[in-house]
């Protein structure tokens, strides 16, 4: 029960998922999954998504696995995307699996996100040491009764 208040629809894979609690345990606000981005889309017309995005500050993450960089195809996709939102203001950050190895990179990582998101307007407090999944849930509004 605990978990399911940290569950979010539009996830699709488990990358995005450490990623997203990784850097909400650092009090970075929880952002929009797979969101498409209104009002810009690739040349052929099709719609842009981001891995998360904080629509209202400009801010994305796009999460890179190794797949997209032995893709051609993708790869020329990725940039095509990324210079047509950086074209309309927005932040894009990068990540990998190299970002999310242990607890030091995913809090630098959380940094990073956090300064972006704060240039752009966020308020952030941020916790230099990360709380728990249990306490991350709490915050989420989950209260165990233990009468049950």
């Amino acid at each position: 029960m605990q978990a399911m208040t940290l569950v979010r629809p539009n996830v699709w894979s488990p990358a995005e998922s450490s990623l997203r609690l990784g850097v909400q345990r650092h009090g970075i606000p929880d952002g929009r999954c797979n969101v498409v981005v209104p009002g810009i889309t690739f040349r052929s017309g099709a719609a842009i998504s981001l891995d998360i995005a904080w629509v209202e500050f400009k801010v994305g993450v796009e999460y890179d696995g190794d797949h997209y960089r032995t893709d051609k195809v993708q790869w020329r996709r990725d940039n095509e995307k990324r210079e047509r939102l950086r074209a309309h203001g927005w932040i894009l950050i990068i990540v990998t699996a190299q970002n999310l190895i242990d607890e030091m990179s995913i809090a630098e990582l959380a940094l990073r996100i956090a300064r972006r998101l704060a240039e752009h307007g966020a308020t952030i407090e941020f916790e230099v040491i990360a709380i728990s999944l249990e306490e991350l849930a709490r915050k989420h509004g989950y209260r165990y009764d233990r009468r049950r």
